[in-house]
């Protein structure tokens, strides 16, 4: 029985409240991919997407964010209608770390100056719809705006409909230059959909250290002892680049943050998927954890040989 009138419209089995999980939005996507696969995710002037479709759009974008740079910290704008391109820019953001911002295609050309700077955001995706790309184009050099990827509503449209509709919507569709500062929505998936975790952590070790417990096998095998890694190549201490023996590769940055403290920033790259990125981060957490432990128990040590050796004198 409804409790609400608007429910006697719903589907069978549809209700207006639903407890809701204690996960990230893109786990609760990816459980929900994986529960219902083929089953219908969004019919798009009858273009029928499944779950698995979104599932893997989503990959691909996220991996082609992660290509241009969006990690934790990284925000990155959505200035959509309701297609396809929101849902895949949407979880395809997440995935790669980055935060979403969401810009309505009703904002002034001002408002959505301000609001580049204001959130700063670097990269931007939109369609080629004469509403929406002449404003965001016009915040080329006025803005902080890096990168504006553009879609266009054809891309999700079935036969013959994406055939059609760049002739009958001639005049409502904005053409755009191929350069640096554009990239297309298809180009941005035109990829394997394997992509980077990042973990980044900081330790009261000087720099030269940390890259030494990082690119010494001797060192490496205390807190990191893990099968099959090679190191491909070593710019102490800036840099160690590693593989792993799985295939995946792995990078790790350093940065002194004075004389006796330092941080190691991981990327951690060929993953097949989100599961692989937070078993990652899990193993990560893990080893960091136990490489801080470790050099603290010798650094205790050493200052109790230092006190005995100074009460001996």
């Amino acid at each position: 029985m409804a409790h609400y009138p608007w429910e006697k419209s719903y589907p069978p089995g549809v209700k207006w409240e639903l407890d809701i999980p204690k996960k990230t939005l893109h786990q609760i996507f990816e459980e929900s991919c994986a529960q219902y696969g083929d089953k219908p995710f969004t019919d798009f002037l009858d273009k029928v997407m499944s779950f698995k479709d979104y599932k893997i759009a989503s990959d691909h974008a996220a991996a082609g964010f992660q290509k241009l740079g969006v990690k934790p910290g990284v925000n990155v704008g959505l200035y959509l209608p309701n297609t396809p391109h929101y849902i895949i820019a949407f979880f395809g953001v997440l995935k790669a770390g980055g935060r979403v911002v969401n810009y309505s295609p009703l904002d002034a050309a001002r408002e959505l100056e301000f609001k580049i700077g204001d959130s700063e955001t670097d990269i931007l995706v939109t369609l080629d719809v004469a509403a929406l790309y002449p404003k965001m184009a016009a915040m080329k050099g006025k803005t902080r705006l890096k990168k504006l990827i553009v879609g266009s509503i054809a891309d999700y449209l079935p036969w013959p409909k994406n055939w059609l509709y760049p002739i009958a919507k001639k005049k409502e569709i904005s053409s755009w230059p191929r350069d640096d500062w554009h990239m297309s929505f298809k180009d941005l998936l035109a990829n394997d959909g394997k992509y980077t975790a990042h973990k980044s952590k900081t330790f009261a070790v000087p720099v030269e250290r940390l890259c030494d417990a990082f690119a010494s096998a001797r060192l490496r095998k205390r807190w990191l002892d893990v099968p099959g890694v090679k190191i491909s190549k070593v710019t102490a201490p800036k840099w160690v680049r590693m593989r792993w023996g799985d295939g995946a590769h792995v990078e790790v940055g350093f940065v002194a943050k004075g004389a006796a403290k330092s941080q190691a920033a991981i990327q951690h790259g060929d993953l097949p998927d989100q599961a692989a990125v937070t078993a990652s981060k899990a193993f990560w957490n893990e080893r960091l954890d136990l490489f801080e432990r470790h050099f603290k128990d010798k650094k205790d040590k050493e200052k109790k040989k230092w006190q005995t050796q100074k009460r001996l004198k």
